[in-house]
């Protein structure tokens, strides 16, 4: 009996977060400056560039459920960033915690360069990472710092391409004491 109350406890202690991102039933819409990928009527990425004229010669696309973006003509034409904003957690009181961003992706050519991105006030962790055409699950995994309220997700897209993305995840973990 003690053993499960101390579990209970335990367990009741450990606050923990999960957010995925599929592209079942989706579709992509264009504005002026950016593409949003909207799931039953609500937005769930948005899809960025620098420079904002430049939107025009990114195309972006959902095929049986894969997320495509070309990346080739907007770098050629003097694109200098192209980035997807996904997840966002807020916890009600900062402490101490962790996160893993995952995402089921592929590119051509093989080299395609990525980079994976933890972000909030004052808080900027990153990874660069190569792309192969065939499916691979890349991590971000990262302890926060105890004053972070708030943490952002994103991939910028960092060559020219034809990048395609399955599934994207953000696992949080807090700590807290009970």
């Amino acid at each position: 009996m003690k053993v499960s109350i101390f579990a209970g406890l335990f367990l009741a202690g450990i606050f923990c977060c999960a957010a995925e991102l599929n592209f079942s039933g989706a579709q992509v819409i264009q504005s002026r400056d950016s593409f949003q990928i909207r799931q039953q009527g609500k937005n769930s990425s948005y899809i960025c560039v620098i420079p904002l004229e430049k939107i025009k010669f990114l195309n972006v696309e959902i095929r049986d459920s894969v997320l495509f973006i070309n990346t080739e003509k907007f770098y050629s034409n003097g694109g200098k960033e192209v980035f997807l904003r996904q997840f966002r957690h807020s916890w009600k009181s900062p402490g101490p915690g962790s996160g893993c961003f995952a995402a089921d992706l592929a590119a051509t050519p093989d080299g395609a360069k990525i980079k994976l991105v933890f972000h909030g006030k004052e808080f900027w962790k990153e990874k660069i990472l190569s792309l192969k055409n065939d499916w691979q699950k890349l991590e971000l995994r990262e302890t926060y710092p105890s004053s972070l309220e708030s943490v952002y997700t994103r991939i910028h897209l960092l060559s020219p391409g034809i990048y395609r993305i399955r599934a994207m995840s953000l696992q949080e973990n807090e700590e807290k004491k009970p």
